[in-house]
């Protein structure tokens, strides 16, 4: 869609959450409280204006989660809770074309869920719930495949797709899927950060 109005007033802190051809996309952080966090502005790097493209949310001082976006995959995504003070449970895809607005995963009785990152065929997330933490590719609405199922916590927080396959990296280490299994590559907390050229070589 084309961005609204031109941002004026006071707003928290903003950190980058993607860069498109039409400019830089800033969100606010979830930073000493959730209570505000979240929104999405367009900053044009050439004349610097601001403008709106997902309102500030109201405060509330309930809130335990944080609708913070990341640009990704041609759209903005965020990850929401049923309420206020409901635990994060589905992923949103804000097309940044047209500003329609849709749910693409959920599950419920979950403890937490967060966006990891991107592969071409669409966002990677994590869900935790007791001990087990999974990790979901998220390929169209409701159609999800599962990559990664382990009794780890905090297993993988972060995720890149290559022509190796899709690394998935944390606290609990680093795991390549590809060929329809993952694989344990690195033993110990590891993240990926750029892409990998060529085949894995042991």
């Amino acid at each position: 869609m084309t961005p609204g109005t031109e941002s004026s007033g006071p707003y928290p802190l903003r950190w980058v959450a993607g860069w498109m051809p039409e400019g830089i996309y800033l969100t606010a952080p979830c930073f000493e409280g959730c209570g505000q966090a979240g929104g999405l502005w367009l900053l044009d790097p050439t004349t610097g204006s601001l403008q709106d493209v997902v309102p500030l949310p109201a405060a509330s001082p309930q809130r335990t989660w944080a609708l913070t976006w990341i640009i990704g995959s041609g759209a903005a995504w965020g990850i929401a809770g049923t309420s206020d003070s409901g635990n994060p449970d589905h992923l949103i895809r804000h097309d940044l074309s047209s500003g329609s607005v849709a749910t693409w995963f959920s599950k419920s009785g979950l403890d937490d869920m967060w966006l990891m990152g991107f592969d071409s065929h669409g966002p990677i997330v994590g869900t935790r719930s007791g001990d087990e933490s999974d990790v979901w590719l998220i390929t169209a609405t409701n159609r999800a495949r599962m990559l990664l199922s382990t009794n780890l916590l905090d297993v993988a927080s972060t995720a890149l797709g290559d022509t190796n396959g899709i690394w998935l990296g944390g606290a609990g280490g680093l795991y390549l899927w590809s060929g329809g299994q993952s694989t344990l590559i690195v033993k110990a907390a590891a993240f990926p950060v750029g892409d990998c050229e060529g085949p894995v070589r042991d």
